[in-house]
């Protein structure tokens, strides 16, 4: 299959903070990977496709968030043992230049 990413992802797992826009509840997370235009993150509830999330992305060292909007592009089940988790693949929708840089 042919990689269609613009941007080097990078396999860093960073903790991200989430809530989907319908529900407003926040989560924890971690990042899979990591790109200047999206991510994956793995999840202990589902998301749909299409699902719109804010996120605060901790940076180790950084006193402040990357703070983002997403949209969800893909949903699995995850491969952990316990079978719980998804994966979500996420399309960064709205970020700052400034923000993005850190990426």
């Amino acid at each position: 299959m042919e990689d269609r990413r613009k941007f080097y992802r990078f396999d860093t797992p960073l903790a991200v903070k989430y809530a989907t826009q319908k529900e407003k509840v926040e989560d924890l997370s971690r990042t899979r990977n990591i790109s200047r235009e999206g991510a994956a993150i793995t999840t202990r509830r589902r998301l749909d496709i299409d699902d719109t999330l804010k996120m605060q992305f901790l940076i180790p060292g950084d006193n402040f968030p990357v703070f983002a909007q997403g949209m969800v592009v893909w949903v699995n089940k995850g491969q952990s043992i316990d079978k719980k988790n998804f994966d979500v693949g996420l399309k960064l929708t709205s970020i700052t230049r400034a923000d993005r840089g850190r990426i």
